[in-house]
């Protein structure tokens, strides 16, 4: 791995890991994705950000719309393997241990996420 990725992150706050996820496995995080929004819309999985707060403690209601769906390593949730798999890709940790120069026991992960578009406007302040 280079330092042209340490310098892109100091420059521009962010990396783009082109290809680390292949076509067939961005077709099935799509189709796990779809999936676990109508369930969250249909009410069939609690764990929501809810419009129109931005921060905790969110309703499990999903009537005034959601612009997130919370635990994607939930054992229960749809595709949970999938997201586990996505998440702790061997390329993705693999950069982000040479970004912040630390062993993957240094590492901290939660909060795995899906941020989706709600139906009807709603603004993040820290995103």
């Amino acid at each position: 791995m280079t330092d042209s990725l340490k310098s892109l992150l100091a420059t521009q706050g962010f990396v783009i890991l082109p290809n680390v996820l292949n076509p067939t496995e961005i077709s099935s995080l799509q189709t796990a994705c779809s999936t676990i929004r109508y369930f969250a819309l249909s009410g069939q999985w609690p764990h929501l950000r809810t419009l129109p707060k931005q921060f905790p403690p969110w309703s499990s209601d999903p009537l005034n719309g959601i612009w997130g769906i919370q635990h994607l390593l939930h054992p229960d949730i749809p595709y949970q393997s999938l997201f586990a798999a996505s998440y702790f890709n061997d390329t993705i940790i693999n950069t982000v241990k040479h970004l912040l120069d630390c062993e993957e026991e240094d590492l901290i992960m939660e909060l795995y996420n899906l941020l989706i578009r709600p139906s009807r406007d709603f603004e993040l302040r820290w995103h």
